[in-house]
């Protein structure tokens, strides 16, 4: 898109030094009778020509500070992503765990990437395995069980459903639940089913009761240390989850 409004061809190129050139008439000669010499009049309508030209046409310089190009904007978010993944990493799965600097180093770095977040991240399209990287929750939904930390998983199978699982050696457990989204930003989730799985064969299923509002704080493509690109996600539950999912 072109800065300034498009010229009328000729016609305004030729129009703009006559127009400066009467301007200047009634700004010098005010209620008294003007009259320019040949040849100031030609040295007026050079200048008047120099300063249309300098107007309509975009410097080179005002090239130089356009606003970052999609590359910038990409090598910053990669950036601040790639330290909140080493924060979380460093504080470990359950955030209760670790110190009180670890989960502030955590809280900051998500605040600084939350800034560049793809528009509406409730809205993102999530299917497939997702990992849990870190979690500031207490309880089961950090992995956490006793003195044991588990695997934790979050499958999307459809559109609506998803199931949060925490897998220990031989025995999973899983969490079904739905989600609706509310806005750009928020989902609500109601818990409907528990099960534990031991060697992949289901023993135990029954019914689940709870709710909550999830607000996305980021949601985006990214890309690791490792050069390896992935589907990253910050929520708010509203304990603080960083999620990931690597692409194979």
């Amino acid at each position: 898109i072109h800065p300034h409004p498009p010229l009328n061809g000729t016609m305004r190129s030729r129009s703009a030094p006559l127009l400066l050139l009467a301007l200047s008439a009634c700004a010098v000669g005010g209620a008294h009778s003007f009259s320019v010499p040949p040849s100031a009049a030609s040295a007026s309508a050079r200048e008047a020509s120099r300063v249309s030209r300098r107007w309509f046409f975009p410097s080179p310089v005002a090239d130089l500070v356009s606003p970052p190009s999609r590359a910038n904007k990409d090598a910053e978010r990669d950036e601040l992503a790639q330290k909140l993944l080493a924060a979380a990493k460093k504080a470990g799965q359950v955030g209760v765990k670790a110190s009180e600097e670890s989960n502030a180093a955590v809280r900051s770095a998500a605040d600084a990437l939350a800034k560049l977040s793809d528009r509406n991240p409730a809205r993102a399209e999530l299917d497939g395995v997702h990992d849990l990287v870190y979690s500031a929750a207490p309880g089961g939904s950090s992995g956490a069980v006793g003195p044991l930390v588990g695997k934790v998983t979050q499958t999307f199978p459809d559109d609506t459903k998803f199931i949060n699982a925490v897998r220990l050696g031989p025995v999973t457990i899983k969490l079904h639940a739905e989600r609706e989204i509310l806005d750009g930003s928020r989902i609500r989730v109601k818990f409907r089913e528990t099960s534990v799985e031991i060697l992949g064969a289901e023993v135990v299923r029954k019914e689940a009761k709870g709710a909550g509002v999830w607000k996305q704080l980021f949601v985006g493509r990214v890309k690791g240390e490792d050069g390896r690109t992935r589907l990253l996600r910050v929520m708010e539950t509203p304990s603080l989850f960083v999620i990931e999912q690597v692409e194979r």
